[in-house]
């Protein structure tokens, strides 16, 4: 009995520390998120005037910077490149 409640609260512990990298990381990420972000809305801006040039080179700065832009129907879609 006591091994079955130590392995649960091992895997309890385990699971917090998980959370606790998740948000360290997603606080981490946040002012990348915020930077991407504005350079979506600059993109999608300069789409809407058809300013292809800006658009293009707003997602060539992404590209180069290890982003994934995904046009979808909801707006532009950003993800950290996979190697």
């Amino acid at each position: 009995m006591l091994a079955d409640g130590s392995h649960g609260l091992r895997r309890e512990k385990n699971l917090l520390h998980e959370q606790i990298h998740d948000d360290e990381c997603k606080a981490r990420l946040l002012p990348a998120d915020v930077l991407v972000d504005a350079e979506l809305q600059r993109r999608t801006t300069a789409r809407a005037d058809k300013d292809w040039a800006t658009a293009d080179a707003v997602r060539d700065r992404l590209i180069a910077a290890g982003i994934d832009v995904t046009d979808t129907p909801d707006g532009p879609q950003w993800s950290l490149k996979k190697d």
